[in-house]
């Protein structure tokens, strides 16, 4: 909560700098729209790490993710690709379980402010997502006897599927250094796990596995990378 909160000030304050900052300098951006201009082809590439997985760790050391980020622009729209890698472990009285595994969003974000002069971004997206991910589960299991017996499985072929809504901010930071946000609504599918085993617990990009839905927050850094200079249309007065 601290890091979402922290996360979420840092944007705001970022955002009224260079949106102030993005008013001075419009007019050498600027420009009339023309029937002829090609809005919608790419002009470069924004590549991102999620920084808040290290963070999240130093106060939850159970869990750990790793993620990069990459998106395209066509005018007011970003095809975006997000993949990852998510541990889970905990450790209660004499059981244990761990999760790890890897997992992918594809989708499209759309930006409400596309005729942004310094390419800021307030999005609403929605995403396609899956996850395969190893779960093992250990412990002493009470028998009805005298002592109790060892419990050790392992399932190597779980699964899962979800959607998700997105929203979200893309500051410029400096130059072509992006900084940014991620609130996700994630909406289960889909679980797959081993029959005759357990039920999944924890799924890497999702969350508990026995919610239907979850929230996500995640902060990226990304670094943009331009072949040609993206078109502004901007209607003069």
């Amino acid at each position: 909560m601290l890091k979402s909160h922290f996360s979420l000030w840092v944007i705001i304050l970022l955002l009224f700098g260079h949106f102030s900052n993005a008013q001075k300098n419009e007019s050498e951006y600027a420009y009339e729209l023309d029937s002829t201009l090609n809005e919608w082809k790419p002009t470069g590439l924004r590549v991102g790490v999620d920084v808040s997985g290290p963070i999240y760790t130093l106060f939850e050391p159970t869990t750990n993710w790793y993620e990069l980020a990459a998106d395209m622009d066509f005018h007011k729209f970003f095809a975006v690709v997000e993949v990852g890698r998510g541990n889970y472990n905990s450790n209660v009285d004499t059981s244990s379980y761990s999760s790890r595994g890897a997992y992918y969003r594809v989708g499209v974000d759309a930006n409400f402010i596309a005729r942004d002069p310094n390419l800021n971004v307030f999005f609403f997206g929605l995403r396609y997502a899956g996850a395969s991910f190893n779960e093992k589960l250990s412990g002493d299991l009470p028998s009805s006897g005298w002592g109790s017996q060892m419990l050790n499985l392992e399932q190597n072929k779980s699964s899962a599927n979800w959607v998700e809504m997105n929203i979200g901010m893309r500051v410029r930071v400096w130059k072509s250094i992006f900084a940014g946000y991620n609130a996700r609504l994630k909406m289960l599918k889909h679980n797959e796990f081993s029959e005759g085993k357990f039920q999944s617990y924890y799924i890497p990009g999702y969350g508990r596995a026995e919610r239907t839905v979850n929230w996500g927050f995640d902060y990226y850094i990304y670094y943009r990378f331009s072949w040609k200079k993206k078109p502004i249309p901007w209607r003069k007065n």
